[in-house]
């Protein structure tokens, strides 16, 4: 199965990010609770929307720095 057993792609969800619907999706897939899950992103709707399904979530910021907003969600960075 590889490193990646699951994927959940855009477009696969009724909304997409910043909307949770693609993480809570995948942990439907993984079978973990959000708790007990990470996430890792680039973007501050990745951020958002990881936040939004209850996921730990660690920011590694790509060419934007995160907003204001998102940084007070209190996430790594």
């Amino acid at each position: 199965a590889g490193f990646l057993p699951h994927r959940v792609c855009g477009g696969e969800t009724v909304r997409g990010k910043p909307h949770p619907d693609p993480y809570l999706a995948a942990l439907g897939l993984l079978g973990t609770p959000a708790a007990a899950t990470w996430a890792c992103e680039d973007s501050d709707h990745g951020v958002r929307a990881a936040h939004a399904a209850g996921l730990h979530v660690i920011q590694v910021p790509d060419l934007v720095e995160p907003g204001p907003e998102v940084r007070n969600l209190g996430h790594l960075i």
